[in-house]
């Protein structure tokens, strides 16, 4: 027990000097990342269509642009910060506004002079760095050295101004580097802000924005300059924040020390709590491990009793519960007999409706076509008498024929009269009649049949359509009755087989029942 008690202390030891190394490290990089962390340039440019432009509150002017080539400018610091045109007339003015802003997006200040000449050159104070240039006579071509120096190209300039800034937080410093390049327009370098620009040709006409510089079309620039900067820490805040940090690794590191120490005296006196707790507990145990074994003998004779009263309950349960089964299996049987007698009985009765049903549609139809086949006759007996009349007609014209005439019309009348004449015998009179005729008046007659033929064509496909339906209804008959057959075939099986089911489960039940 103590050995365990020691291993857990020094466990308990390394795990704390783990986890305060471990902070340790965290503070010391949240330091270094906030000594690298990259601080940003705005630059927003202020537009106005007269020879003065205002920047926004919390900006400060870097550079100042003039419409109509104009290359003299004037900035002020105080209570407005603002880019004058020098030129009259100008038709516009632009103010290139910065502000300096750390990560965090907080401000860090920014300070703007002017360092204003007589001659080409200006230079800037120590600290600062030359963000844009101004020249008299309305000049406005200049380079920048060395980030510093201002320098006007034409040598009639009566002065030279150079706008200076840095930030106003000691710690940091601006890294600017001026480029001329003969293209137009110029983007800044990655990583690099542009503050300021200048035209070629005496021409101060630009635009700043995207961070692009675009000279006036109209100035014909033979080239483009951008002066593009960034915010950097100073070597002398570097090595203070480094300084802080290696402090304050070694301030953790003494704290981890001291928490060791205070882990460890505290792990000590708690091993000997433990110890101490261990002989109590072990005399404890001694004595409960003697209940225990009394308690078990008395839990095994109660154990053996219950055992005993839980078998004659088990069997009495499944003398129960064979009985319950058979009963089941008996009440299964008889309600699936039931079930399939009633089956049968709607299957038989289904059936014997339909095949009325199919016996009255078909009566129908019988009825229907006698009822047809009738009318036709009656419409040809109709037509018959003006048949006649054209015979006669056409006859009398023949006087040799006459008395034929008169006779066949006589047999003809004759057998109108005779409401039960048969068809066969009226075709057989016909044609003679037709083959004692004269040829026009035989076309005459075959005229008026044909025009007759489409009506009796289409009883006739009246008749075919109503012999194929009653052999389709027919043929549905038949194979309904085969369905109903097959299902009550299904339904008896199924009852079989339920049945039987239900019989081997109830003597499975009986056979559990009696191994119980």
């Amino acid at each position: 027990m103590c050995i365990r008690d020691r291993y857990m202390g020094i466990s308990y030891n390394y795990f704390l000097r783990e986890g305060l190394m471990k902070v340790t490290s965290i503070i010391l990089l949240s330091l270094a990342f906030a000594a690298i962390s990259a601080q940003v340039i705005q630059i927003v440019p202020v537009v106005s269509s007269t020879r003065t432009a205002t920047c926004p509150g919390g900006f400060q002017p870097s550079s100042c642009g003039c419409g109509l080539k104009c290359g003299s400018t004037h900035m002020t610091f105080g209570r407005k910060k603002q880019c004058h045109c020098q030129c009259v007339p100008t038709d516009w003015s632009v103010a290139h506004c910065m502000q300096l802003r750390t990560e965090q997006n907080i401000d860090m200040g920014l300070v703007v002079t002017e360092a204003h000449t007589s001659t080409l050159y200006a230079t800037c104070p120590a600290g600062t760095k030359a963000t844009g240039c101004s020249c008299g006579n309305t000049r406005g071509d200049y380079l920048i050295h060395n980030q510093v120096t201002c320098q006007c190209l034409t040598a009639d300039s009566g002065w030279t101004k150079a706008y200076c800034a840095k930030p106003a937080d000691a710690r940091y410093e601006l890294h600017c580097q001026y480029r001329k390049v003969a293209a137009n327009p110029v983007t800044a370098t990655p990583g690099l802000i542009a503050v300021g620009c200048s035209c070629g040709n005496s021409c101060n006409s630009y635009t700043l924005a995207n961070n692009q510089c675009n000279c006036h079309p109209g100035c014909g620039s033979t080239w483009t300059a951008i002066n593009e900067c960034r915010v950097a820490k100073t070597p002398a805040a570097i090595a203070a924040e480094q300084a802080a940090a290696a402090a304050a690794k070694r301030a953790a590191e003494e704290a981890a020390r001291q928490a060791a120490a205070a882990a460890a005296k505290r792990a000590a006196e708690e091993a000997a709590r433990q110890a101490a707790a261990a002989a109590a507990a072990a005399a404890a145990k001694r004595a409960a491990e003697e209940a225990a074994r009394q308690a078990a003998a008395a839990a095994a004779a109660k154990k053996a009793a219950e055992e005993a009263a839980r078998k004659k309950a088990a069997e009495e349960a499944a003398r129960r519960a064979a009985a319950a089964a058979a009963a089941a299996a008996q009440r299964a049987a008889e309600e699936a007999a039931r079930r399939s007698c009633k089956k049968e009985e709607a299957a038989r009765k289904k059936a014997a409706e339909e095949a009325a049903r199919q016996a009255a549609e078909l009566l129908k139809r019988l009825l229907d076509k006698l009822l047809l086949q009738r009318e036709l006759l009656k419409k040809l007996l109709e037509e018959l008498p003006l048949l006649l009349l054209l015979l006669h007609r056409e006859l009398l014209k023949k006087l040799q024929e006459r008395e034929l005439l008169k006779r066949l019309l006589d047999k003809l009348l004759l057998q109108r009269r005779c409401c039960c004449c048969k068809e066969e015998l009226l075709k057989k009179l016909l044609k003679k009649l037709l083959d004692k005729l004269p040829l026009p008046l035989q076309r005459r007659l075959l005229k008026k049949l044909l025009d007759k033929l489409p009506l009796l064509l289409l009883q006739r496909q009246a008749a075919a359509a109503a012999a194929q339906r009653a052999a389709e209804e027919a043929a549905r008959k038949k194979a309904a009755e085969e369905a109903a057959r097959q299902a009550a075939a299904a339904a008896a099986k199924r009852a079989a087989e339920e049945a039987a089911r239900q019989a081997a489960a109830a003597a499975a039940a009986k056979k559990a029942a009696e191994e119980a």
